[in-house]
């Protein structure tokens, strides 16, 4: 439950003599083992032999409607003063030490089935409100707290700093300015060896509307982040034609809005920088020993309005701090523009695994010295939907399949190799080419590579 992460600051209880080590919670999850039920209108939290007699509860109002906690007839207290109002996604934490203790819902004075409207979780460790002594018993440790933002605060950077370091970088390497492709796209992908991967490392900026991280940046990189900043390099000279060329690449039609940003490879990046024309598809162009392509093409549809819908709050990255009702507002906005967005279909190519590998994994060499330096080459995934969350949303919604990272084909003195921002190494590297795609034959989930050949399209 996300809502368990933010809701407040908490103090872990360490040890049964109520001594307290200060620590804010990365998560507060849910205990395996459930002692309440709902049944009709009522929620009844009850004793389980064996565990301890005192438990802790989190309930959250999921309804629209303000929810009204009382004790149930059914099950007498022996005391009153148990009703309390839990409102629209607000949350109450409940302490119990009773064997047995039911509540009822109402809701507009009229009885509520309580599993339609509440959301339940006993905490599996017993938590304490920051400055609040926590007693042993039976009753409301805190009542209708607010839900929680869950919108991240971005870190400060300094854009005049990556500024000066792309101007730097245009002025002192000379390979950057070579007539070769290649040659420039080797040096400025070899100049941020070593910086730090952080996933959504970009955003539209200060100005923008959910997500303020900035456009580009020399400091940290993702795989995708990465990969554009030394395309919109390679085909610029100044400052200037660089950041065009991070709008063009990173965003429809050059359009910087979240929406329009080509968050999925398959459909977006490639499809939209095909057509203005920074890259270009040459899987098919890899062929076996009787000069036929090896590619294998699959339908692909992604639906990213429902992506967007669907997304959920942590995505949302501003400068500065915001109220639950901002939060929602712009989810509310982010679901409507979402709902204007048909699904994109593509048919999509990528060359399997089992041509690049035999069953042993000895390499066929012959379709890897094919691959011309400087590609652009992706790992292919089957989408699987229902995933998203547990990869930070960063899964599409469809069928088909999908890129779930990239980086570049460099030949050095040491071989083929692919240079990546790497959520393994937590950095920009160099890592052999096939030794690296050898790893994913025991990954059934990678089907395949796609490559994309990056071209010159210097500004005028």
């Amino acid at each position: 439950m996300r809502i368990l992460t933010k809701l407040l600051t908490v103090i872990l209880i360490l040890g049964i003599c109520g001594l307290l080590t200060s620590a804010r919670a990365a998560t507060l999850p849910c205990s395996s083992i459930k002692s309440y039920s709902f049944t009709q209108d009522e929620l009844t939290f009850f004793h389980i032999s064996h565990q301890p007699l005192q438990r802790y509860y989190l309930m959250t109002n999921t309804s629209k409607n303000p929810v009204f906690l009382e004790q149930s007839p059914h099950i007498p207290a022996a005391q009153a003063g148990w009703a309390s109002q839990v409102d629209p996604g607000h949350s109450s934490v409940l302490a119990m030490k009773k064997t047995r203790f039911g509540m009822r819902c109402m809701a507009n004075n009229t009885a509520e089935n309580c599993a339609d409207v509440l959301q339940v979780c006993q905490l599996a460790a017993p938590i304490i409100i920051e400055h609040t002594k926590l007693e042993k018993g039976s009753y409301w440790v805190i009542e209708n707290m607010e839900p929680a933002v869950n919108a991240e605060v971005v870190s400060p950077y300094n854009e005049k700093k990556y500024d000066a370091e792309i101007t730097h970088l245009y002025q002192t390497i000379p390979q950057s300015h070579s007539a070769n492709l290649y040659t420039r796209l080797y040096a400025d992908s070899h100049y941020f060896l070593g910086r730090r991967y952080s996933l959504f490392a970009n955003g539209e900026g200060r100005t923008g509307t959910y997500d303020q991280n900035p456009l580009y940046r020399t400091d940290k990189f993702d795989c995708l982040t990465y990969v554009s900043t030394v395309i919109a390099l390679v085909n610029a000279s100044t400052l200037p034609q660089f950041i065009q060329n991070m709008k063009t690449i990173g965003y429809k039609k050059g359009n910087v809005d979240f929406v329009t940003r080509n968050h999925f490879t398959s459909v977006d990046y490639n499809l939209n920088n095909q057509r203005n024309g920074f890259l270009t598809d040459i899987t098919a162009t890899i062929v076996n020993k009787k000069g036929r392509p090896v590619y294998v093409e699959k339908q692909t549809v992604i639906d990213k309005g429902l992506w967007l819908k669907q997304l959920s709050s942590d995505r949302v990255r501003l400068l500065s701090p915001i109220s639950n009702q901002k939060e929602q507002t712009l989810m509310t906005q982010l679901a409507n523009a979402g709902a204007a967005l048909p699904p994109v279909k593509t048919a999509f190519t990528y060359i399997p695994m089992s041509a690049l590998f035999s069953r042993n994994g000895e390499a066929n060499l012959a379709l890897f010295k094919q691959i011309p330096p400087g590609t652009v080459l992706e790992i292919v995934r089957p989408i699987s939907n229902g995933s998203g969350h547990a990869r930070q949303n960063a899964l599409p919604i469809g069928s088909g399949v999908d890129v779930t990272h990239l980086g570049f084909v460099v030949e050095t003195p040491k071989g083929l190799m692919f240079r990546e921002a790497s959520s393994i190494m937590n950095k920009v590297t160099d890592v052999p080419l096939v030794h690296y795609l050898r790893g994913y034959l025991h990954e059934p989930s990678v089907v395949g590579i796609h490559l994309e050949r990056v071209n010159a399209v210097m500004p005028a």
